[in-house]
C-alpha cells in the first residue's frame, strides 16, 4: 500500500509514541524512508518538459523547410539529430543527471519514430502499417535495456499495446467473419518478455502498466473470441488467478489477521495483492458483459447478478482479512454499481425488485455473521498460540 512519506513519519512517531517501535527502531525506519524516498525536483520536471518541447520544435522545423532540402541532407539531419540526443542522454548519466538523462533518452526514441515515419514516406516505402510501431517499440525497448532508462521501457510497452490494439483492428476490418478470432496473440510473447524486463529493472511502474495491459487483454478476450462463450473464458481465467492469489496467501492468513491489519511491504505478498486485484477487475468486468450479453430473460439475468454479489462479498471478506484494501474497495464499487444496475433492470416490475433485494440483504446478512465467527476464530487461535 502507498502512502506519502509526510503521513510515513506522522505514523512513525505515533508508533514511538505509543511504545510500540524503540526511539533507535525509529531513527532505522525513518532513514529507510529517507534512503527509499524518489522526488523528482523541479529543475527535472521543467528539463523533460523542456526536452519535449524541443523535439516538437525541431520536427516542426524540419517539416516545414522538407521540400527544400535533398534527400542526403535529410536523412543527416534526422539520424544526427537522434544520434545527438543519444550523446547527450549519455553525458547527462555520466555528471549523475538522472532525470535529464531519460528525457534526453526519451528524446532519442522519439526521433527514432520520426525517422521511421518520415524515410518510410520519403522513400515511398510500402507495408504493413503496425509494423513501423513494433519497429519503433523494439527500439525503445534497446534505449531502455542498453542505457537502462525505465521510461523508455515504459513508451515500448505504449508502443507494444498501440501495435496490437491496430494489429487487431485490422484483423476485424478485413472482415475475417469466419474466423476463430480476431485476438492478436503475438501481443503475449511481447508483452512477457517487458514484463520480465521491468521485473529485472526492479520498475514498480513498469510492471503495473503491464498488469494492466495483461488485464485488458483479457477482458477484451470476451468480444474477440468468436464460436465460444468468450466472456465465461474472461472470468475463468479471472477466478483461476483469483483462486491461486488466495491460495498463496491463506499459508499465513491467521498471522495477517491477527498481528499486522496491513500488509507490511514485501516485494511478494505486495506482487500477490495486486494480482488479487487485476483478477477481481477482470471476474467483475467478464461478469458484467456477460450479464448484458447473454442475459436477455429475467432468470439469466438474474444468475448472473447473484454470481456477481457472491463474488463482490466474497472479495470484500478476503480482502479485510489479508489487509489488501484496494481489493475492499473494488469489490464495495462492484457490488454497488450491480446493486443500481438491478434496481433500474427491475424497476418496472418494483414487486420483483423487492423480492430480489430482501433475498440479496438476508444473504449479506448471512455473510456477515459467517464472516464474524470467522474473524473471531482466528483472533481466539492467534491469541493461544501467542
Amino acid at each position: 500500500m502507498w502512502k506519502p512519506v509526510s503521513r510515513l513519519r506522522h505514523d512513525v512517531a505515533r508508533w514511538r509514541s505509543l511504545g510500540w517501535v524503540t526511539p533507535d527502531g525509529e531513527r532505522a525506519i525513518l532513514a529507510e524512508i529517507d534512503a527509499g524516498a524518489r522526488t523528482m525536483p523541479a529543475a527535472s520536471v521543467f528539463g523533460i518538459l523542456g526536452a519535449i518541447l524541443f523535439g516538437f520544435a525541431a520536427m516542426s522545423f524540419v517539416a516545414a523547410n522538407w521540400q527544400e532540402m535533398s534527400k542526403l541532407a535529410r536523412l543527416g539531419l534526422l539520424l544526427g539529430a537522434m544520434l545527438a540526443a543519444y550523446g547527450l542522454a549519455g553525458v547527462l548519466f555520466e555528471r549523475q543527471l538522472p532525470a535529464f538523462g531519460h528525457a534526453a533518452t526519451l528524446l532519442a526514441v522519439c526521433l527514432f519514430g520520426a525517422d521511421i515515419m518520415l524515410i518510410s514516406q520519403m522513400y515511398h516505402i510500402d507495408g504493413h502499417a503496425p509494423d513501423a510501431v513494433l519497429l519503433w517499440a523494439v527500439g525503445a525497448f534497446a534505449a531502455g535495456v542498453l542505457i537502462g532508462s525505465n521510461p523508455a521501457l515504459i513508451l515500448a510497452l505504449l508502443l507494444a499495446c498501440l501495435w496490437s490494439l491496430w494489429e487487431s483492428q485490422i484483423m476485424a476490418e478485413r472482415g475475417a467473419l469466419r474466423a476463430v478470432s480476431h485476438v492478436h496473440w503475438p501481443f503475449l510473447p511481447v508483452l512477457a518478455v517487458l514484463a520480465a524486463t521491468f521485473a529485472w529493472r526492479n520498475s514498480r511502474v513498469g510492471l503495473e502498466l503491464s498488469a494492466i495491459a495483461a488485464t485488458v487483454w483479457i477482458i477484451l478476450l470476451g468480444y474477440l473470441l468468436r464460436g465460444a462463450p468468450a466472456h465465461g473464458v474472461v472470468i475463468t481465467i479471472g477466478l483461476i488467478a483469483f483462486g491461486l492469489t488466495v491460495a498463496a496467501t491463506r499459508s499465513g492468513e491467521a498471522d495477517v489477521a491477527a498481528s499486522r491489519p496491513y500488509p507490511t511491504g514485501d516485494p511478494f505478498e505486495t506482487a500477490l495483492l495486486r494480482t488479487m486485484v487485476y483478477a477481481a477487475v477482470t471476474v467483475s468486468a467478464g461478469a458484467y458483459a456477460g450479464q448484458f450479453h447473454h442475459a436477455t430473460d429475467a432468470v439469466p439475468f438474474g444468475v448472473w447478478a447473484a454470481f456477481l454479489l457472491a463474488f463482490a462479498a466474497a472479495a470484500i471478506w478476503y480482502g479485510l482479512s489479508c489487509g489488501n484494501r484496494d481489493l475492499v474497495r473494488l469489490a464495495y464499487l462492484v457490488f454497488s454499481v450491480e446493486i443500481v444496475t438491478i434496481y433500474f433492470k427491475t424497476i418496472g416490475t418494483l414487486m420483483g425488485s423487492a423480492a430480489f433485494f430482501l433475498s440479496a440483504g438476508l444473504i449479506m446478512i448471512g455473510l456477515a455473521a459467517l464472516a464474524w465467527r470467522l474473524e473471531r476464530a482466528v483472533r481466539t487461535g492467534a491469541a493461544g498460540a501467542r
